[in-house]
């Protein structure tokens, strides 16, 4: 268990706080930004402990409610998708 934590976990989380942080960047500078489908798959995959460290370290997508609870289903989604996979065929 601490290996998947710490080689699927933790690079993931890396990840989606750098995404969440180039994205803010990125609207600050008034550029192209990441898409908010990619900003969620990457949160469902694995990345959203990041992702929502970036939501709060930045204050980055904490206004728009509707990409909050989109958020807050890929995460149950990957928890799941993560307990099923764990309880049937890890076992």
């Amino acid at each position: 268990m601490e290996k998947v934590l710490l080689f699927y976990y933790l690079p993931l989380s890396m990840l989606g706080l750098g995404v969440f942080a180039f994205d803010k960047w990125r609207a600050l500078y008034r550029r192209r930004r990441v898409s908010e489908r990619s900003l969620l798959l990457l949160s469902t995959i694995g990345a959203w402990p990041g992702a929502w460290l970036g939501i709060v370290l930045f204050r980055h997508k904490s206004a728009k409610r509707v990409f909050l609870f989109q958020f807050a289903i890929g995460i149950l989604l990957h928890c799941a998708i993560t307990i099923a996979i764990w309880r049937y065929l890890l076992r």
